[in-house]
C-alpha cells in the first residue's frame, strides 16, 4: 500500500511504501490468569508464590516437598509429574529432579519499553531494523505505546532478566528510524524483559531458534514423567491438547480436546459482540464513568458483576485507592484471582501501576495487609 499523506501519519516522509493486515491481540497477563481460573473451575489447585523444593520419584506416583512465600512447608503427592517450567525447565531436572535432560534450551531474554502514546490513532507498527530483526510498537495499557522485542542470549536465571542500556538504545534507535516523534530511553514508564525457552540448534542465532516445541515423556524408571521444551503463549492451546494426547495412555478417562469452542471465564457474552455488551454495562452500571467500565468489561467480560455486584454509586464500590481502582475489584482480585499483594494487582492483573503514585501504592499495600 502507499502511505496516505495525512496529517496524523506519524512516520517520516521518506517512507512511502508499506504492507498493512489484520491480526488478533492479547493481554497476556489477563489470559493467562482466566486460563488459570478455568482450570480452577475444572478442580486445579493452583498455588502461587510457591516453590517447589524436592521431587521424589517411586514406581507409582511423585512425592513433592513445596514451600509458600510464608515459609510453610508442605508435601504433596501425584500420579504423574509434568515439568513445564519454560526457561527454569533445565534448572528443574537439574537441581531438584535431579536428572539430565536430553533436549538443550536456548534461553533468549526479550526486552521492551512502555512509553506515553506518541502517536494519533490505535494502529500497530512492525519495524525491520537494518540487522533484519522486526521491532513492534503496538498500543499498550492506559494510553501507553509498548515496544519491543530485543533477541540476546541469556544465561542466569531468569528471574534476574532485565532492560540493558544497550537494548534500551537498541530500541528507540529502531523507532527513530521511522517516526517522526524522536524517542529516547528515559522517557519510558516502565520497562520489563522476559527470557524465552528455544530449543537449541547447533549454528542457529537466536533469531533464527525454533518457536516450536518438543514434549518428551519418560516412564521408564517409575512413576512418569514428560517434560515440555519450548512453547510459547499464541500455541498454548495446541501444546495442552498435544500433552493430552501424550499422556492419555496414564489417564483413559480424559475428554477429548474440547477447549476450541468454550470460552473462558467471562468471556461467555451470551452471543453479544463486545460492543453490545460494553452497551449493556453502561446501561446496568450508568455511575460508572465511562472509562472504568470499558477497562472492567474488556478486563473481566461477564465477571464485571463479580466486582460490581448490586452497588448503586461509587461509594458502595468502597474505598478508591487511585486511577479508578475501588476496593471491589481489589477484592475480587484477593478472593478469585489469587493476587496477593499490590503488585499482583497493579502489574499482574490490572497494569494500573502505569497510573499509580508511590503514596497510592502504599494505601493499597496497607489495604491488602490488614484485610
Amino acid at each position: 500500500m502507499i502511505f496516505s499523506p495525512s496529517r496524523n501519519n506519524p512516520l517520516k516522509e521518506t517512507f512511502k511504501h508499506g504492507f498493512r493486515y489484520s491480526d488478533c491481540w492479547v493481554d497476556d497477563a489477563r489470559l493467562v490468569v482466566l486460563t488459570a481460573v478455568s482450570a480452577a473451575k475444572l478442580g486445579a489447585r493452583l498455588l502461587t508464590h510457591t516453590t517447589c523444593q524436592t521431587l521424589n520419584r517411586y514406581q507409582n506416583h511423585w512425592q513433592a516437598t513445596l514451600s509458600h512465600a510464608s515459609n510453610a512447608e508442605f508435601t504433596l503427592h501425584a500420579k504423574m509429574l509434568i515439568n513445564a517450567t519454560g526457561p527454569w525447565v533445565d534448572h528443574t531436572a537439574k537441581h531438584v529432579l535431579k536428572i539430565e535432560n536430553n533436549h538443550h534450551l536456548q534461553k533468549i531474554k526479550g526486552s521492551h519499553l512502555v512509553v506515553p502514546k506518541f502517536y494519533a490513532g490505535d494502529h500497530a507498527y512492525i519495524l525491520q531494523h537494518t540487522d533484519q530483526r522486526i521491532v513492534f510498537v503496538l498500543p499498550f495499557a492506559h494510553d501507553t505505546t509498548l515496544i519491543g522485542t530485543t533477541d540476546i542470549p541469556f544465561e542466569g536465571d531468569p528471574h534476574d532478566a532485565h532492560l540493558s542500556r544497550e537494548e534500551a538504545t537498541y530500541l528507540c534507535t529502531v523507532v527513530n528510524h521511522y517516526f517522526k516523534q524522536p524517542l529516547t530511553p528515559s522517557d519510558a514508564l516502565w520497562q520489563f524483559s522476559g527470557v524465552r525457552a528455544l530449543v537449541a540448534k547447533r549454528g542457529k542465532s537466536a533469531t533464527a531458534l525454533s518457536r516450536d516445541y518438543v514434549l518428551e515423556i519418560n516412564a521408564s524408571s517409575g512413576a512418569p514423567l514428560l517434560t515440555i521444551f519450548g512453547g510459547k503463549i499464541t500455541t498454548h492451546r495446541q501444546l495442552a491438547s498435544h500433552t493430552l494426547d501424550k499422556i492419555k495412555a496414564f489417564f483413559p478417562h480424559l475428554k477429548a480436546n474440547w477447549t476450541a469452542t468454550v470460552p473462558l471465564p467471562g468471556g461467555d457474552l451470551q452471543g453479544l459482540t463486545f460492543m453490545a455488551f460494553l452497551k449493556q454495562c453502561h446501561t446496568r452500571y450508568p455511575f460508572l464513568t465511562e472509562k472504568m467500565t470499558y477497562r472492567l468489561a474488556r478486563a473481566y467480560g461477564s465477571r464485571i458483576d463479580l466486582i460490581v455486584g448490586n452497588a448503586t454509586t461509587l461509594a458502595k464500590l468502597g474505598t478508591c485507592f487511585g486511577a479508578e481502582l475501588y476496593a471491589a475489584e481489589v477484592d475480587y482480585l484477593l478472593n478469585h484471582e489469587w493476587a496477593t499483594c499490590a503488585k499482583d494487582i497493579l502489574w499482574r492483573r490490572t497494569k494500573l501501576g502505569l497510573l499509580f503514585k508511590p503514596e497510592q501504592v502504599l494505601g493499597l499495600e496497607q489495604y491488602i495487609m490488614h484485610r
